[in-house]
């Protein structure tokens, strides 16, 4: 067990805190100045991205200004006055387990300002700071800030927490105000506490020199997770409850799966394709589940029971699959599948091959003359294996010797392919004539077809 003290023990919960609200800063004490960046020029419009997204969740009402919030409601962040985050956080030092304790974030002191939006967020926890302390937010079109003293103060501009959402991909990135890097790692719907629920997790390295932090925020809840690794320290934090600001209280109710969860989950997303048409989404997704569930889809399995679920956006939840009249969302064994249709395959129709034609082509690029013999041929039950080549007829005083050879059975023989004979000359003038015939694995032989070939 590491020892701390005071002092020290208190630097580490408000250096969390700064993690926290601000996403990173750089290596550095956040009391000390720093040279100030340019100046942030704000967008006069929301930026439009360059990539086109196929995404599954249309844009809600938690991504439209509401009275009261103003642009600060963020699917991912959704600020009205009076919300509140509750977590549970955990810590382990140097592999011997740190405090664990619970932190409060609260919303108050929203309001417009000119251009934009501004709020105060206060954090307590119950660890060394029940009084807590508050930090400046702010909001425009381009998403939101952390507009406090400090953040001025180190960089000369807000930095920027989340940036405008509903269209976020893996890979996308965004930049705050010093220039580092954010980069979003997924974009997936996923089971959470507070239901299944698309999320996002995105992270960046060495904030505070602390080592790599991951965020996941889920859509209408805000931020869910947080894990912080390094190789003298892990600080984890997960949302254990949620009220929103406008009555709704909401706290951890799991999904509750059945003891399948990836096969519960594979329905409700093929259910979810069915109402919503969201295909391509999950064909481009990495979860096991969608492509579980698009591999049926293209077998042609579908959704018996639709008509007891739909598709709608619940409160602050975004779209879900509920049951239909109510805003439940389903268990995903609820929804019943259909049997892969049955393709009848007609039976082998038990035809011998049949030669349509042979051509000749006469090749002299090695200096010799070599005889090309095309032989098109068909077999409508593929199962044409095996040439066999004749000596009908060659000229007095020459003598010659013929070779068969195996065929690959193949479906391009049901409507008709080719194969190739070589035939070397040597020196002389003489006529060969042979006789050529397919057979197949039934047993079957084909019809014979005879040709002359002139060596020269």
């Amino acid at each position: 067990m590491i020892a701390k003290s005071k002092t020290t023990t208190s630097f580490s919960r408000k250096t969390l805190f700064a993690i926290l609200v601000i996403l990173g800063l750089s290596g550095c004490d956040i009391t000390q100045g720093t040279e100030p960046a340019p100046t942030r020029i704000l967008p006069t419009a929301i930026p439009t991205l360059a990539i086109e997204t196929d995404l599954p969740f249309e844009p809600t009402s938690a991504q439209m200004p509401n009275e009261g919030s103003g642009v600060c409601d963020h699917p991912y962040w959704p600020v009205y006055e009076g919300a509140s985050w509750v977590y549970s956080v955990y810590e382990n030092h140097s592999g011997d387990p740190g405090p664990s304790y619970e932190e409060t974030w609260t919303v108050w002191g929203v309001e417009p300002v000119t251009d934009r939006t501004q709020f105060q967020l206060k954090t307590s926890n119950t660890y060394d700071d029940a009084s807590g302390t508050s930090d400046l937010f702010s909001c425009d079109q381009s998403g939101i800030y952390n507009s406090g003293l400090e953040m001025l103060n180190s960089f000369g501009a807000p930095v920027m927490v989340l940036p405008t959402g509903g269209n976020f991909y893996p890979g996308f990135t965004w930049n705050r105000a010093d220039g580092a890097q954010y980069l979003l790692h997924e974009y997936q719907v996923e089971e959470t506490p507070f239901g299944v629920l698309p999320t996002i997790t995105f992270g960046m390295d060495d904030p505070f020199g602390m080592g790599t932090v991951l965020y996941k925020y889920a859509e209408g809840i805000g931020l869910i997770e947080l894990t912080i690794s390094s190789d003298t320290i892990t600080i984890v934090k997960k949302l254990s409850a949620y009220s929103s600001g406008t009555g709704n209280e909401i706290s951890p109710t799991p999904y509750a799966l059945p003891q399948n969860t990836g096969e519960a989950l594979t329905r409700y997303i093929m259910a979810d394709i069915q109402l919503g048409s969201v295909y391509d989404y999950y064909l481009a997704s990495s979860q096991p589940e969608a492509s579980e569930a698009i591999r049926r889809w293209d077998q042609g399995i579908r959704v018996v029971n639709i008509g007891s679920f739909e598709r709608k956006v619940v409160g602050n939840y975004g779209w879900q699959i509920t049951y239909l009249g109510s805003d439940q969302y389903i268990n995903g064994m609820d929804v019943q599948l259909s049997d892969p249709p049955v393709v009848n395959t007609p039976a082998p129709a038990n035809l011998p091959p049949y030669i349509n034609n042979v051509i000749l082509r006469n090749d002299r690029s090695s200096g010799h003359l070599i005889i090309w013999q095309d032989i098109f041929f068909q077999d409508v039950d593929g199962d044409a294996n095996y040439v066999h080549y004749r000596l009908v007829n060659i000229t007095a005083g020459y003598s010659a010797t013929t070779q068969d050879g195996n065929i690959t059975m193949s479906t391009d023989q049901v409507n008709g392919t080719m194969l190739s004979g070589k035939w070397v000359c040597g020196g002389g003038t003489y006529d060969t004539t042979l006789e050529v015939v397919i057979y197949d694995m039934g047993g079957h032989t084909s019809n014979s077809v005879s040709y002359t070939m002139s060596c020269n």
